[in-house]
């Protein structure tokens, strides 16, 4: 049985605040390069400097306005999104804040046209805001293989986000780095609206650039830590109702999966049933979870089918004889070889078993 769970994902582009920002103040004193990058991009772009700056735990850049009651801007709150800190450099950065500083929220994945994108090329050059948007588009793609797989995934079972999930979040994106986006980009760029927005500029880009992220160039190392724990509150907040929405659209899996155990506990349950059990356990649990129920199932009916979906999920527990195993169904003559092939290029060498994905993208 499939649901249609997999359609309510958690996402970085889901991540970006509406209203008033909620979150801790910019100090100069902690911030003196970042304090100044800001007055300088605003005295540039002649553009109003925002009264109050704030770091904030959601995706974007943006600055709110808050209205007095005749309709005029009485003030201007710069947000901050403290992980756009960590996925931009500080060249990207400054890109970035050039497009929210004239009135645009700055997220990742898809954006419409921008109507200040020519301005911004004009004074801080066309390759590097192309860079900039095409590690936007990419972020997204990047974010829901790597940065937001294990919420994904826990979301299915748990009905709350766990206590530290900013810090969670902190370290699959210190992991995963600025290196080596090439292969999200193209995924990303298969919706041909994606990039749509890039192509009227010029090409997508990745080339060239700092491995260095904003947030290392431009404040000061105590307060990266701090800013971290500070906005742990305010991004689980944010999460909580997005994740939520996960977890409900998984209720009637796990309510099929108690159902079937039972059955099979019972020793009542028939194939098909087996079948079921198993690829709703890889949906909900992950790999390591179904594999003894698809070993199970492999043992009474040794089906191609089968056989491939035992190799796939043997590879969270024994990387070797999985790549043994897809490599046998990717010669055969059978349909499922070509499907074996792809699933065997995806795999991490075997001297890197523990990057195995313990679930389903």
């Amino acid at each position: 049985m499939r649901t249609n769970s997999l359609d309510v994902c958690i996402q970085g582009s889901q991540l970006q605040g509406g209203g008033e920002p909620r979150g801790s103040p910019l100090d100069r004193e902690d911030a003196p390069q970042l304090a100044r990058e800001l007055e300088s991009l605003c005295t540039t772009l002649r553009c109003p400097k925002p009264q109050t700056t704030l770091f904030t735990a959601e995706f974007a850049l943006r600055v709110h306005r808050h209205r007095g009651w005749l309709g005029p801007t009485r003030k201007r709150t710069l947000a901050l999104g403290w992980p756009m800190l960590h996925l931009l450099d500080a060249d990207e950065l400054r890109a970035a804040l050039a497009l929210a500083l004239l009135g645009e929220t700055v997220g990742i994945g898809v954006s419409a046209a921008g109507t200040h994108d020519a301005r911004v090329a004009e004074l801080l050059g066309l390759p590097l805001l192309l860079r900039t948007l095409t590690r936007l588009l990419a972020a997204d793609q990047v974010g829901a293989e790597h940065w937001f797989a294990g919420f994904n995934q826990e979301a299915r079972l748990q009905p709350e986000p766990p206590s530290a999930a900013f810090d969670q979040l902190r370290q699959q994106m210190l992991a995963c780095g600025r290196g080596g986006w090439q292969p999200a980009l193209d995924r990303a760029l298969l919706d041909p609206a994606a990039g749509a927005r890039i192509r009227a500029l010029g090409e997508p880009m990745l080339e060239g650039g700092s491995h260095r992220t904003a947030a290392s160039a431009w404040v000061w190392e105590g307060m990266v830590s701090r800013l971290w724990t500070a906005l742990e509150a305010p991004f689980a907040a944010m999460l909580s109702s997005t994740w939520s929405a996960r977890h409900q659209a998984q209720s009637s899996a796990r309510a099929r999966v108690r159902e079937l155990e039972e059955r099979r506990r019972q020793g009542r349950i028939e194939m098909p049933e087996l079948i079921e059990l198993a690829r709703t356990v890889e949906q909900l649990a992950g790999a390591r979870a179904a594999y003894p129920l698809y070993r199970q199932a492999y043992a009474s009916e040794r089906s191609p089918q089968l056989a491939l979906s035992l190799a796939r999920t043997m590879a969270a527990v024994d990387l070797p004889q999985a790549r043994i195993a897809l490599a046998h169904l990717a010669g055969s003559s059978h349909a499922l070889a070509s499907e074996a092939e792809l699933l065997l290029r995806t795999l991490p060498d075997v001297n890197r078993s523990d990057a195995v994905p313990d679930h389903p993208p």
